[in-house]
Order: structure tokens, then C-alpha cells, then sequence
């Protein structure tokens, strides 16, 4: 075997993730006044664990929400709640959580907002302008190439894109579940049980790695970042994350993006380059 299909770009064009079916949720709640939405955004980070997750099991929602709406979620969708408008709520949607581990935050400038008619549009557009050709196809490319393998992706060609571009909405998020319009294709070929699944997805244990075997090199880091002190992460607010992670909670997403953007300062400084660069500045030239 030479050439294998993979089916990436199917979530990007048709909404397979998350975001996208919690995008038209929250969408939909923008519809309450803000008063309200902050008042149920201010409950929901006051009640206990255990209440939030037997909340969640009484109401009435779709698979795909439920999924989105685990426990130790519910944070994340607090502040989501708590947006005024449109513009705002897509601004929190694609805020990295590292943003909040920095002294000044990295807002999104208002003309890098994409020009589109609705805000699933908008999430739909940043990921097949980013998330899919500098992160998924990056990991095909490298797995495939690696074995002697060349990926194609048949859902990536042009024809492809231009049709779901051209699709509604709602022929793509429907029910609280994304690609509805591929799931309806598929059912005419396999039985239910192989399509409503959940995502397999390719996580790593990377909040297990960070209290286990990686403590040590992440304690190192953390050693750089309190010593660094600089303008682009705020020690005491990293310092805060890590102590919660190490009490419990999950803050492996913002720890690991700062561990290796101080990873990546640190083999920086080992190169010629940034050695003449630190010798210039002392020269102040």
C-alpha cells in the first residue's frame, strides 16, 4: 500500500466539532437579554461539582451538547454566557486559554474578524484557514510521509468546499450534532451504531504526563518562567494555574502552551544567532 484516504477536512467544511454545534447553542441563548445570561453565567461557576453534573444529567439535551457541557466544562461555557453580541462571543470562542496566562491579553483585532454572515461561518472559516492546514495536515503529512504512506483527502477538493460553503447552516449543525448533511449520506451505506459515535480523536494523557513522569521537566520551566519575568506571560498567573492542576483541576491546555512557548525561548537562546543578537543589545545597537 502506497496511498491511503483520509477523510480530514470533513469537520472543517461540514462542522464536526464541538465549537461549532456549542457555537449555535450559545448563539441561540444571545437571543436572552444579557442581564439574564450573565446571571446564569455568575450561577453556574457558584454551584459545587456535584450539583453541575447532576444538573446536566436532568436537562434536556442533544448528544453533542451533553458532550460539550461535561462538568468540568461549564467554566469555559460560563464566559462564553457572559458575551454581549455576536462579535464578542466569537472573540471568546477562538481567545487561545493561554490569553489568560499573559500580562496583557491578545485580543483579536476587529479587521482580522472574518467578513461572514453568522458566527458559525466565521469559527468554520478560521479553521480551515488555520487550525486545519497548520495543525491536521501538518500531523498527516508527518504520519503518512514517516511510513512510506501519501495521504489524499478526498473531502479537501475544491468541488468539495465550494458545495459546503454554499450549504446553509442548518443542512450542518442540527439537533446539537455537526456534519448532519454527511451523517444522512452515510446512513445510506452503514447502520447507525458506526456514525453516532463519539470522537476517537488523538489526545494525549498530558494532564496525567504533568503531575507523573513530565512534574519534573515542567517544574524546570516553571523555574524559567518565574525567573524570566517579562512582558508576555505573567508568572504569578502561571504560578496559579500550576498549583491548581497539581490540586486537581485540568489546566493541562494553558500549561503545556506556556511550558512550550518557554521551551522554545529557551533552545532559542542556545543558537548562534540569538547569542549576536544578546551581544547587540548589550551595545546597545
Amino acid at each position: 500500500v502506497t496511498v491511503a484516504l483520509s477523510g480530514d477536512g470533513g469537520d472543517e467544511c461540514f462542522a464536526g466539532y464541538g465549537r461549532h454545534f456549542m457555537a449555535d447553542w450559545l448563539r441561540r441563548r444571545q437571543q436572552l437579554p444579557f442581564a439574564v445570561r450573565r446571571t446564569m453565567a455568575t450561577g453556574l461557576n457558584l454551584l459545587a461539582r456535584a450539583a453541575r453534573e447532576d444538573m446536566l444529567r436532568r436537562l434536556p439535551l442533544g448528544p453533542g451538547i451533553r458532550h460539550m457541557l461535561r462538568s468540568d466544562r461549564l467554566k469555559r461555557i460560563s464566559g462564553l454566557m457572559g458575551a454581549r453580541h455576536e462579535d464578542d462571543l466569537y472573540q471568546r470562542l477562538v481567545t487561545p486559554p493561554t490569553a489568560n496566562l499573559t500580562r496583557r491579553g491578545h485580543p483579536i483585532p476587529a479587521h482580522s474578524i472574518p467578513k461572514l454572515d453568522g458566527l458559525l461561518s466565521r469559527l468554520l472559516y478560521d479553521d480551515m484557514a488555520g487550525y486545519l492546514p497548520g495543525d491536521i495536515l501538518v500531523k498527516l503529512d508527518r504520519a503518512t510521509m514517516a511510513n512510506g504512506l501519501e495521504g489524499r483527502c478526498p473531502l479537501l477538493d475544491h468541488r468539495v468546499i465550494e458545495f459546503a460553503w454554499r450549504l446553509p447552516s442548518n443542512a450542518k449543525v442540527r439537533d446539537g450534532k455537526g456534519k448532519w448533511i454527511l451523517r444522512n449520506l452515510l446512513r445510506r451505506y452503514v447502520p447507525d451504531r458506526l456514525i453516532e459515535r463519539p470522537k476517537q480523536g488523538f489526545d494525549v494523557p498530558v494532564s496525567t504526563w504533568l503531575r507523573g513522569s513530565l512534574r519534573n521537566w515542567a517544574t524546570d520551566l516553571m523555574a524559567d518562567i518565574r525567573h524570566d519575568g517579562d512582558e508576555v506571560l505573567d508568572s504569578s498567573k502561571v504560578d496559579r494555574c500550576w498549583r491548581n492542576h497539581m490540586q486537581g483541576q485540568d489546566c493541562s491546555r494553558e500549561l503545556w502552551s506556556a511550558l512550550m512557548f518557554q521551551a522554545w525561548r529557551n533552545e532559542t537562546r542556545k543558537t548562534p544567532w540569538a547569542a549576536h543578537s544578546r551581544q547587540l543589545d548589550m551595545a546597545g545597537v
